[in-house]
Protein backbone atom coordinates (compact mmCIF):
# COMPACT_ATOMS: atom_id res chain seq x y z
CA UNK A 1 0.00 0.00 0.00
CA UNK A 2 1.74 2.98 -1.35
CA UNK A 3 1.05 5.94 1.59
CA UNK A 4 2.90 8.92 -0.15
CA UNK A 5 1.54 11.25 -3.05
CA UNK A 6 3.74 13.09 -5.50
CA UNK A 7 3.95 16.96 -5.05
CA UNK A 8 2.54 18.79 -8.28
CA UNK A 9 4.75 21.54 -7.60
CA UNK A 10 8.42 20.07 -7.35
CA UNK A 11 7.50 16.59 -7.86
CA UNK A 12 8.71 15.05 -4.64
CA UNK A 13 6.86 12.52 -2.97
CA UNK A 14 5.23 13.54 0.15
CA UNK A 15 3.04 11.57 3.14
CA UNK A 16 -0.33 10.89 2.23
CA UNK A 17 -1.51 11.22 5.83
CA UNK A 18 -3.56 14.21 6.96
CA UNK A 19 -2.96 15.03 10.82
CA UNK A 20 -5.66 13.83 11.91
CA UNK A 21 -4.91 10.37 11.05
CA UNK A 22 -1.32 10.29 12.33
CA UNK A 23 -2.51 11.75 15.72
CA UNK A 24 -5.20 8.04 15.81
CA UNK A 25 -2.15 6.24 15.07
CA UNK A 26 0.35 7.81 17.72
CA UNK A 27 -2.87 7.31 20.41
CA UNK A 28 -2.85 3.51 19.14
CA UNK A 29 0.87 2.93 20.03
CA UNK A 30 0.45 4.70 22.84
CA UNK A 31 -1.99 2.04 23.81
CA UNK A 32 -0.05 -0.50 22.36
CA UNK A 33 2.68 0.43 24.85
CA UNK A 34 0.36 0.61 27.89
CA UNK A 35 -0.71 -2.96 26.89
CA UNK A 36 2.77 -4.34 26.53
CA UNK A 37 3.62 -2.67 30.46
CA UNK A 38 0.30 -4.44 31.63
CA UNK A 39 0.32 -7.55 29.62
CA UNK A 40 0.08 -10.10 32.25
CA UNK A 41 -2.96 -8.08 34.01
CA UNK A 42 -5.48 -8.37 31.01
CA UNK A 43 -7.56 -11.42 30.49
CA UNK A 44 -7.31 -11.59 26.72
CA UNK A 45 -4.21 -9.36 26.21
CA UNK A 46 -3.81 -10.51 22.05
CA UNK A 47 -7.63 -9.58 21.27
CA UNK A 48 -6.94 -6.20 23.08
CA UNK A 49 -3.96 -6.17 20.40
CA UNK A 50 -5.78 -6.97 17.45
CA UNK A 51 -8.24 -4.47 18.16
CA UNK A 52 -5.39 -1.83 18.30
CA UNK A 53 -3.73 -3.68 14.81
CA UNK A 54 -7.24 -3.24 13.47
CA UNK A 55 -7.95 0.60 14.16
CA UNK A 56 -4.31 1.37 12.78
CA UNK A 57 -5.55 -0.74 9.64
CA UNK A 58 -8.28 0.55 9.53
CA UNK A 59 -6.87 4.08 9.07
CA UNK A 60 -4.19 3.36 6.75
CA UNK A 61 -7.25 2.02 4.16
CA UNK A 62 -8.64 5.32 5.06
CA UNK A 63 -5.53 7.52 4.21
CA UNK A 64 -5.21 5.16 0.99
CA UNK A 65 -8.67 5.45 -1.04
CA UNK A 66 -8.89 8.65 0.65
CA UNK A 67 -5.89 10.35 -1.22
CA UNK A 68 -6.10 8.12 -4.19
CA UNK A 69 -9.62 8.92 -5.23
CA UNK A 70 -9.70 12.30 -3.85
CA UNK A 71 -10.68 14.01 -7.25
CA UNK A 72 -14.32 12.86 -6.23
CA UNK A 73 -16.19 15.33 -4.81
CA UNK A 74 -17.71 13.86 -1.67
CA UNK A 75 -14.48 11.35 -0.93
CA UNK A 76 -13.13 13.76 1.30
CA UNK A 77 -16.17 14.37 3.92
CA UNK A 78 -16.42 10.41 3.59
CA UNK A 79 -12.84 10.16 4.53
CA UNK A 80 -13.72 12.80 7.45
CA UNK A 81 -16.20 10.35 8.94
CA UNK A 82 -14.58 7.32 8.55
CA UNK A 83 -11.82 8.77 10.57
CA UNK A 84 -14.68 9.93 13.01
CA UNK A 85 -15.33 6.04 13.28
CA UNK A 86 -11.95 5.20 13.94
CA UNK A 87 -11.44 7.90 16.47
CA UNK A 88 -14.88 6.65 18.40
CA UNK A 89 -12.96 2.74 18.29
CA UNK A 90 -10.21 4.49 20.05
CA UNK A 91 -12.30 5.79 22.84
CA UNK A 92 -13.73 2.41 23.14
CA UNK A 93 -10.56 0.83 23.41
CA UNK A 94 -9.39 3.40 26.31
CA UNK A 95 -12.01 2.09 28.55
CA UNK A 96 -10.57 -1.23 27.93
CA UNK A 97 -7.21 -0.06 29.09
CA UNK A 98 -8.43 2.21 31.79
CA UNK A 99 -8.95 -0.03 34.23
CA UNK A 100 -6.02 -1.97 34.26
CA UNK A 101 -3.83 0.58 33.76
CA UNK A 102 -5.34 2.71 36.04
CA UNK A 103 -8.08 0.83 38.40
CA UNK A 104 -8.54 3.48 41.01
CA UNK A 105 -11.73 5.82 40.75
CA UNK A 106 -10.96 9.46 41.90
CA UNK A 107 -14.75 10.68 42.39
CA UNK A 108 -14.01 11.04 45.85
CA UNK A 109 -11.10 13.57 45.34
CA UNK A 110 -13.23 15.37 42.65
CA UNK A 111 -15.73 15.96 45.10
CA UNK A 112 -13.80 16.94 47.91
CA UNK A 113 -12.04 19.51 45.45
CA UNK A 114 -16.02 21.01 43.85
CA UNK A 115 -16.67 21.17 47.48
CA UNK A 116 -13.83 23.59 48.40
CA UNK A 117 -14.03 25.54 45.06
CA UNK A 118 -18.18 26.13 45.13
CA UNK A 119 -19.02 25.23 49.02
CA UNK A 120 -21.51 21.99 48.04
CA UNK A 121 -22.26 20.28 44.66
CA UNK A 122 -22.21 22.67 42.17
CA UNK A 123 -25.19 20.71 40.58
CA UNK A 124 -27.55 21.81 43.38
CA UNK A 125 -27.04 25.20 42.17
CA UNK A 126 -29.24 24.08 39.55
CA UNK A 127 -31.94 22.90 41.72
CA UNK A 128 -34.23 25.44 42.02
CA UNK A 129 -34.91 26.44 38.51
CA UNK A 130 -35.36 22.75 37.53
CA UNK A 131 -38.19 21.65 35.48
CA UNK A 132 -39.61 19.28 32.95
CA UNK A 133 -38.86 22.03 29.91
CA UNK A 134 -35.30 22.90 30.81
CA UNK A 135 -34.18 19.57 31.55
CA UNK A 136 -35.91 18.71 27.96
CA UNK A 137 -33.14 21.90 26.59
CA UNK A 138 -30.24 20.54 28.50
CA UNK A 139 -30.78 16.83 27.53
CA UNK A 140 -31.30 17.69 24.19
CA UNK A 141 -27.99 20.22 23.88
CA UNK A 142 -26.09 17.13 25.62
CA UNK A 143 -26.83 15.13 22.61
CA UNK A 144 -26.03 18.12 19.89
CA UNK A 145 -22.16 17.41 21.32
CA UNK A 146 -21.75 14.55 18.82
CA UNK A 147 -23.43 16.55 16.18
CA UNK A 148 -21.88 20.36 16.72
CA UNK A 149 -18.66 19.86 15.18
CA UNK A 150 -20.19 17.66 12.24
CA UNK A 151 -22.91 20.89 11.43
CA UNK A 152 -19.50 23.35 11.53
CA UNK A 153 -17.88 21.19 8.98
CA UNK A 154 -21.10 21.30 6.55
CA UNK A 155 -21.09 25.31 6.79
CA UNK A 156 -17.28 25.46 6.21
CA UNK A 157 -17.52 22.94 3.39
CA UNK A 158 -20.64 24.29 1.71
CA UNK A 159 -18.98 27.95 1.91
CA UNK A 160 -15.75 26.33 0.37
CA UNK A 161 -13.47 27.50 3.74
CA UNK A 162 -11.37 23.89 2.82
CA UNK A 163 -8.42 25.01 4.56
CA UNK A 164 -10.57 25.99 7.79
CA UNK A 165 -12.16 22.64 7.65
CA UNK A 166 -8.91 21.30 7.24
CA UNK A 167 -7.98 23.16 10.21
CA UNK A 168 -11.09 22.36 12.55
CA UNK A 169 -10.63 18.62 11.65
CA UNK A 170 -6.99 18.42 12.91
CA UNK A 171 -8.08 20.06 15.98
CA UNK A 172 -11.29 18.26 16.72
CA UNK A 173 -9.35 14.88 16.25
CA UNK A 174 -6.51 16.37 18.39
CA UNK A 175 -9.24 17.60 21.09
CA UNK A 176 -11.14 14.30 21.41
CA UNK A 177 -7.61 12.26 21.84
CA UNK A 178 -6.04 14.52 23.99
CA UNK A 179 -9.31 13.83 26.39
CA UNK A 180 -9.14 10.08 26.10
CA UNK A 181 -5.28 10.34 27.26
CA UNK A 182 -6.18 12.53 29.96
CA UNK A 183 -9.09 10.01 31.32
CA UNK A 184 -5.89 7.70 32.35
CA UNK A 185 -4.44 10.32 35.10
CA UNK A 186 -7.73 10.63 36.89
CA UNK A 187 -10.54 7.95 36.14
CA UNK A 188 -14.24 8.80 37.77
CA UNK A 189 -17.70 8.03 36.92
CA UNK A 190 -19.67 11.04 37.98
CA UNK A 191 -21.96 12.67 40.32
CA UNK A 192 -24.73 11.01 38.72
CA UNK A 193 -23.48 7.87 40.47
CA UNK A 194 -21.77 8.79 43.29
CA UNK A 195 -23.37 11.82 44.56
CA UNK A 196 -27.49 10.39 43.35
CA UNK A 197 -28.99 7.56 42.46
CA UNK A 198 -28.50 6.95 39.34
CA UNK A 199 -31.49 4.22 38.75
CA UNK A 200 -33.99 7.53 40.46
CA UNK A 201 -32.63 9.72 37.43
CA UNK A 202 -35.44 9.54 34.98
CA UNK A 203 -38.38 10.49 37.81
CA UNK A 204 -35.90 13.04 39.59
CA UNK A 205 -35.10 14.99 36.37
CA UNK A 206 -38.06 14.03 33.99
CA UNK A 207 -38.32 15.65 30.60
CA UNK A 208 -41.59 16.12 28.24
CA UNK A 209 -40.65 14.41 24.90
CA UNK A 210 -37.15 13.07 24.09
CA UNK A 211 -35.76 13.54 27.55
CA UNK A 212 -35.46 9.59 28.22
CA UNK A 213 -34.55 8.67 24.82
CA UNK A 214 -31.71 10.77 24.89
CA UNK A 215 -30.58 9.91 28.45
CA UNK A 216 -30.75 6.46 27.19
CA UNK A 217 -28.67 7.38 24.12
CA UNK A 218 -25.85 8.60 26.40
CA UNK A 219 -26.04 5.65 29.06
CA UNK A 220 -25.49 3.50 26.24
CA UNK A 221 -22.19 5.36 24.84
CA UNK A 222 -20.89 5.62 27.85
CA UNK A 223 -21.43 1.71 28.34
CA UNK A 224 -24.61 1.26 30.12
CA UNK A 225 -27.69 -0.51 28.09
CA UNK A 226 -30.99 -0.75 30.10
CA UNK A 227 -31.23 -2.97 32.29
CA UNK A 228 -27.98 -3.23 33.55
CA UNK A 229 -27.65 -4.22 37.33
CA UNK A 230 -24.31 -2.74 38.51
CA UNK A 231 -24.03 0.06 36.25
CA UNK A 232 -21.37 1.85 38.48
CA UNK A 233 -18.93 -1.58 37.74
CA UNK A 234 -19.35 -0.76 33.50
CA UNK A 235 -19.86 3.16 33.07
CA UNK A 236 -16.97 4.45 31.08
CA UNK A 237 -14.43 6.48 33.31
CA UNK A 238 -14.54 9.39 31.21
CA UNK A 239 -15.60 11.90 33.94
CA UNK A 240 -12.26 14.31 34.29
CA UNK A 241 -11.86 16.57 32.46
CA UNK A 242 -15.32 16.65 30.80
CA UNK A 243 -15.14 16.07 26.94
CA UNK A 244 -18.16 17.65 26.01
CA UNK A 245 -16.83 20.97 27.66
CA UNK A 246 -13.69 20.52 25.97
CA UNK A 247 -14.44 20.03 22.58
CA UNK A 248 -17.41 21.98 22.67
CA UNK A 249 -15.29 25.27 23.89
CA UNK A 250 -12.94 24.08 21.28
CA UNK A 251 -15.41 24.49 18.35
CA UNK A 252 -17.00 27.51 19.92
CA UNK A 253 -13.48 29.09 19.41
CA UNK A 254 -12.74 27.97 15.84
CA UNK A 255 -16.43 29.20 15.17
CA UNK A 256 -15.15 32.86 16.38
CA UNK A 257 -11.69 32.42 14.55
CA UNK A 258 -12.98 31.70 10.96
CA UNK A 259 -16.07 33.98 11.56
CA UNK A 260 -18.06 30.93 10.28
CA UNK A 261 -22.04 31.14 9.97
CA UNK A 262 -24.50 31.10 12.29
CA UNK A 263 -22.17 31.53 15.00
CA UNK A 264 -25.01 32.84 17.45
CA UNK A 265 -26.12 28.95 16.93
CA UNK A 266 -23.11 27.82 17.95
CA UNK A 267 -22.57 29.59 20.60
CA UNK A 268 -26.18 29.43 22.29
CA UNK A 269 -26.26 25.47 21.88
CA UNK A 270 -22.85 25.12 22.92
CA UNK A 271 -23.26 27.43 25.98
CA UNK A 272 -26.27 25.71 27.04
CA UNK A 273 -24.23 21.98 26.41
CA UNK A 274 -21.37 22.98 28.65
CA UNK A 275 -24.03 24.79 31.61
CA UNK A 276 -26.51 21.04 31.27
CA UNK A 277 -23.17 18.48 32.06
CA UNK A 278 -23.73 19.94 35.56
CA UNK A 279 -27.34 20.62 35.50
CA UNK A 280 -27.51 16.96 34.59
CA UNK A 281 -25.52 15.53 36.80
CA UNK A 282 -22.77 13.83 34.28
CA UNK A 283 -20.24 15.81 35.36
CA UNK A 284 -18.43 17.97 38.66
CA UNK A 285 -17.74 21.42 39.01
CA UNK A 286 -13.65 20.67 38.93
CA UNK A 287 -14.23 18.36 35.23
CA UNK A 288 -15.89 21.33 33.96
CA UNK A 289 -13.21 23.93 34.68
CA UNK A 290 -10.28 21.11 33.62
CA UNK A 291 -12.42 21.07 30.52
CA UNK A 292 -12.12 24.78 29.92
CA UNK A 293 -8.20 24.97 30.57
CA UNK A 294 -7.21 21.92 28.55
CA UNK A 295 -9.72 23.07 25.40
CA UNK A 296 -7.39 26.37 25.46
CA UNK A 297 -4.28 24.43 25.83
CA UNK A 298 -5.43 21.52 22.89
CA UNK A 299 -6.30 24.50 20.67
CA UNK A 300 -2.92 26.64 21.20
CA UNK A 301 -0.93 22.79 20.63
CA UNK A 302 -2.16 21.35 18.25
CA UNK A 303 -0.92 23.67 15.30
CA UNK A 304 2.36 23.49 16.58
CA UNK A 305 2.46 19.43 16.99
CA UNK A 306 0.90 19.34 13.61
CA UNK A 307 3.92 21.49 12.31
CA UNK A 308 6.55 19.52 13.75
CA UNK A 309 4.53 16.75 11.59
CA UNK A 310 5.07 18.47 8.64
CA UNK A 311 8.50 19.14 8.62
CA UNK A 312 9.25 15.53 9.91
CA UNK A 313 7.22 14.98 6.72
CA UNK A 314 4.91 12.53 8.41
CA UNK A 315 2.06 14.58 6.73
CA UNK A 316 1.47 16.62 4.07
CA UNK A 317 -0.07 19.89 4.70
CA UNK A 318 -2.61 19.85 1.56
CA UNK A 319 -6.39 21.18 2.35
CA UNK A 320 -9.13 18.29 1.98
Amino acid sequence: MNLSITNKTNNKKISAFKGGEIYVIIVCIIHCLMLFFKWNYFLNPVLILFYILGIISFVLIITYFGEHFKQIKWVPIVRLILLALAVYMVYLNTQNLLSIVNPHIYDDILIKWDIAIFGKDPTQYFDPIRNPLLTEIMQLTYVSFYFLPMIHGVILYRDNKNWELNELYNQIIFGFLLSYLLYFIMPAIGPRFTLFDFATLDSEMPGILFTDAARAFVNVGGGVPPGTINPAEIVSRDCMPSGHTMLTLINMLLVYKYKTKFKWFFYLVGGCLILSTLYLRYHYGIDVIAGIIFAIISIYIEPKFRNILIKSKLINNSIL
